[in-house]
């Protein structure tokens, strides 16, 4: 009866790991392949001798030791042969951007159309440009390419393609690839961009649809990002923090402070519009005005700042807490004016008629009647109530019921005014 031990030894200097048979165990810390039973010896040379006609049986030295390759058809671990160790996994997060330590930007930044060169980077900052050579030296973001362009000068209009696609999978995949990297952040705008960082995070800092936040570990790590999705989700839907208000001066106050003014000048088509500008009168005073002040008026002239910011809001992304549709109505009465023309009927009379069925301003969450004052009729025809106007805000904010509701409405007492309509309209709005 025979007993054979197969011990695994170290690698060869080829890289490979042989396994030697032996008599009797050497080190009982090594693996060991135990046959038992004369079938089983009779089994494994047999085994020996088809390897050795496969060539994977190395000719027996001079000691007499027979040498066996661990072969890729034996069991590896077995034989001490390396475990391939699992690939690093990423999660996605869409819609949310995630807190970043000291984060690395992947790609350059696209350029600026028509003014900065795009060959380099192949790509464009602006939403419906695109890069096209015009020769070696420069290429530039356009909407189109003509072979001759408006300065009669030539193009060769070759499109220019960035090194790498600026898509959401190939900033993960970035992530996935480097050891370190923990948190990559996709963002689509401006062309698309992708950072990476080394820490772990799970505050959102902002929501929209243009981010993508994707967390990557190793095998061992999962149960971490396990943790931290959880904490992400748990945050979720996101209120984005509001947006700066941005204070302004009006023409006759003093705009030194503010650096900015709230009046813009139209034409009579509104087509051409211009805002004001806040220009520095003297140390004690700057003011806001249509056109720069002459160099022989007492104004010192300097210009301070512009027209107030003009900002829209888009449209809240899939993880974003959208605003409630809460109303909160109210309108202006003149109780005591008459009617404007013999067969319209007086602000009092179309208030009460509201008042009596319950339509209009009466179907709102909370609604309010304000009393309004006779206002005197301008040169150009029509009523100079502005200062009606103010004062009747100003009373609306005093009394602070609108604090209770997700939107204030102003509504005309000759106004058909259906709220339901409204809150379909801000549904779909999405803000």
């Amino acid at each position: 009866m025979a007993l054979l031990y197969y011990e695994a030894t170290p690698l060869t200097s080829e890289g490979e790991e042989r396994v030697r048979p032996s008599a009797a165990p050497q080190d009982g810390g090594r693996h060991r392949l135990h046959v038992f039973g004369l079938a089983a010896t009779v089994g494994a040379a047999l085994a020996l001798l088809f390897l050795r006609l496969r060539g994977d049986v190395a000719p027996a030295p001079a000691d007499g030791q027979g040498y066996l390759r661990a072969h890729e058809a034996m069991n590896p671990i077995a034989f001490g042969a390396a475990v391939p160790v699992a690939p690093r996994r990423c999660s996605r997060v869409p819609g949310v951007k995630l807190a970043e330590t000291e984060p690395t930007s992947v790609w350059q930044s696209c350029a600026a159309k028509w003014t900065e060169d795009c060959g380099d980077v192949g790509c464009c900052q602006d939403a419906g440009m695109h890069c096209y050579e015009k020769n070696d030296g420069w290429s530039a973001c356009r909407e189109s390419c003509d072979a001759i362009d408006e300065l009669n000068e030539t193009w060769s209009c070759r499109a220019v393609a960035p090194p790498e696609p600026h898509t959401d999978a190939q900033c993960q995949e970035h992530c996935r690839q480097l050891e370190s990297c923990t948190i990559a952040i996709f963002d689509s705008d401006a062309g698309g961009s992708c950072t990476v960082s080394t820490e772990f995070h799970h505050e959102v800092v902002w929501a929209a649809d243009n981010f993508n936040s994707h967390i990557c570990a190793d095998a061992s790590s999962l149960p971490k990002v396990e943790a931290l999705l959880d904490k992400v989700k748990k945050q979720l839907p996101f209120t984005n923090p509001p947006m700066e208000n941005q204070e302004c001066s009006w023409a006759g106050e003093d705009c030194s402070e503010t650096k900015c003014c709230n009046e813009v000048a139209c034409d009579e088509d509104f087509q051409q519009c211009q805002t004001y500008t806040c220009y520095r009168k003297s140390p004690y005073f700057s003011g806001c005005r249509l056109t720069p002040p002459s160099s022989n008026s007492s104004w010192e002239g300097t210009a301070l700042g512009g027209g107030r910011t003009v900002r829209s809001m888009p449209p809240a992304g899939s993880q974003v807490a959208m605003q409630g549709t809460s109303l909160y109505c109210f309108s202006v009465v003149n109780w005591d004016a008459p009617a404007p023309q013999p067969f319209w009927s007086t602000e009092a009379e179309l208030a009460e008629n509201i008042k009596t069925n319950g339509v209009g301003i009466m179907q709102c969450d909370d609604h309010d009647w304000y009393d309004g004052t006779p206002t005197a009729k301008a040169a150009w025809g029509s009523f100079s109530n502005i200062d009606s106007f103010l004062a009747t805000w100003r009373k609306v904010g005093e009394k602070g019921v609108w604090k209770k509701h997700d939107f204030t409405v102003k509504v005309d007492a000759d106004a058909v005014f259906v709220p339901a309509r409204l809150k379909q309209h801000l549904v779909k709005l999405r803000v």
